[in-house]
């Protein structure tokens, strides 16, 4: 079996990108292949709303010179489970995620849906607790709901907020991955996801 994760983060190999990374770890310990996708590496055009989809043709987009989401979409109907990574952007995804999610339109919103029936989990990255990283989480989960993929323990939100010191001012960790409460709820994420997997297959 397969899992492939996807990072929206514009910055490779930081916060969300190494929370992924161990995530992909916990599925390779038992077996599985894995694969990182890092959306800032590729280059995904912005949909423009033409609605040929809607039409039952193909998106135009994906003929376009340099366009690389086929890349992403063969990578997604190769794996049974998917996990979507992105760090809090004024409590919403990134550019680049919500590029990658309205591109996913022609698949996710046909009758016909390709993408339905894989396992799917959701890894955030924040400054703080408290600055909209629940209303980010929700859309990623929007977003699993729209594409029909399947999650039970689907949520894992880590921050760089660590507590508060003696004068009451917030303290950080050097890094959100270094989250202890997240990593234990990443174990737990894919634990759920490879349970919830195998009973599907």
């Amino acid at each position: 079996m397969k899992v492939l994760a996807i990072n929206g983060s514009h910055r490779t190999g930081r916060s969300t990108s190494k929370l992924l990374q161990m995530a992909l770890d916990d599925f390779a310990a038992q077996g599985w292949d894995t694969e990182l996708i890092e959306l800032a590496d590729k280059h995904i055009e912005y949909c423009i709303g033409c609605n040929s989809c809607l039409r039952d043709k193909p998106c135009p987009l994906l003929s376009r010179e340099g366009d690389q989401m086929q890349e992403v979409l063969d990578a997604i109907m190769e794996s049974d489970a998917v996990i979507v990574g992105n760090p809090n952007y004024f409590e919403n995804v990134t550019a680049r995620m919500k590029t990658f999610i309205d591109r996913t339109c022609p698949q996710s919103h046909m009758e016909i849906n390709p993408l339905a029936g894989r396992v799917a989990g959701i890894v955030c990255t924040t400054g703080l607790s408290n600055c909209g990283i629940d209303v980010t989480a929700a859309v990623l989960q929007r977003f699993c709901n729209a594409c029909g993929w399947i999650t039970g323990y689907s949520w894992t939100v880590a921050t760089c907020e660590s507590g508060v010191d003696e004068n009451g001012e917030v303290t950080y960790r050097r890094s959100a991955d270094l989250d202890p409460q997240a990593q234990a709820s990443l174990h737990n994420l894919t634990g759920s996801m490879m349970n919830l997997a195998q009973k599907l297959h």
